[in-house]
């Protein structure tokens, strides 16, 4: 699973070789989120320690921050084989990773963490770059109490409806609409009539992300400066801080749950259609 700050996580690697021969030298530089190197440095232990056609390599690491870790890895063999490996690690408040696998119908077997973790970081990296108040706050690393789980619920859903096209289905995501007997034919919808899984995920996301208490000031400051005599689009100032909505919408917003986006998931702060009758 994803990393979570605080707990002591296991990391295995396994090398695999043409002919049976020893690991002569196993070693791993963590770089951890705030740019330095861990140290002292963990120890690496492999299994088996004599000669052998697979090695497991296994290390301890405290994650005591939140964010990236880098893991490199140098390994050389009786044969004179030397491996460089590289790795990406995220570590989050709360089970990111099983978040998106239970949205995936995915196991820690199909959907690795190698292949996981540098997804959730685009979208942490993709959300603190969005609001520029998050940024100023000092980005993931300053959220506190119910706003992490909020922050990272919305990270998780988000990452889900990226990763759902291109993952190969042996197990269908949605409810089961048509179901044919001869040959066992089976049609799976995405839930809601006429609203896509990865639409609905994305509005979950929304709202989950809209009661993050930085995020919320954000939109609640911009609702102040509404002028109900004057129709125009988001100031310059108001798109540089991250709100890309007319002032109305920001209002609409604070009041109601019913977050409106438009198909393509694109703008998720759109606004909602909003047509001034005259």
């Amino acid at each position: 699973m994803t990393w979570i700050t605080g707990d002591v996580q296991v990391v295995t690697r396994t090398e695999t070789h043409a002919q049976a021969i020893s690991a002569t030298t196993q070693q791993l530089t963590v770089t951890v989120p705030n740019g330095s190197i861990l140290s002292p440095a963990p120890v690496v232990t492999v299994s088996p320690t004599g000669s052998a056609l697979a090695h497991t390599f296994i290390v301890s690491i405290a994650a005591a921050f939140t964010g990236v870790y880098r893991l490199s890895w140098h390994l050389a063999f009786s044969d004179g084989e030397v491996l460089d490996r590289n790795e990406v690690r995220v570590c989050t408040y709360t089970d990111i990773g099983g978040l998106v696998r239970r949205r995936l119908q995915e196991s820690t077997a199909s959907l690795m963490d190698v292949d996981l973790d540098p997804e959730v970081w685009a979208v942490i990296r993709t959300l603190q770059d969005r609001f520029t108040a998050l940024q100023i706050a000092g980005g993931y690393n300053s959220l506190v109490g119910l706003d992490q789980e909020r922050f990272d619920w919305a990270v998780g859903l988000v990452t889900a409806l990226r990763l759902r096209p291109t993952r190969a289905k042996a197990i269908p995501v949605g409810e089961l609409a048509q179901i044919k007997l001869g040959q066992s034919s089976f049609v799976y919808s995405d839930g809601r009539v006429g609203i896509p899984l990865e639409q609905q995920w994305l509005q979950e996301a929304v709202i989950s992300l809209g009661r993050v208490t930085v995020i919320q000031n954000q939109f609640q400051a911009a609702a102040t400066s509404f002028q109900p005599f004057r129709i125009s689009g988001p100031t310059r100032f108001a798109t540089q801080q991250g709100s890309v909505e007319t002032l109305l919408g920001g209002v609409i917003r604070l009041l109601t749950d019913r977050w409106f986006l438009d198909a393509t998931g694109e703008n998720t702060n759109g606004d909602a259609g909003y047509q001034p009758v005259f």
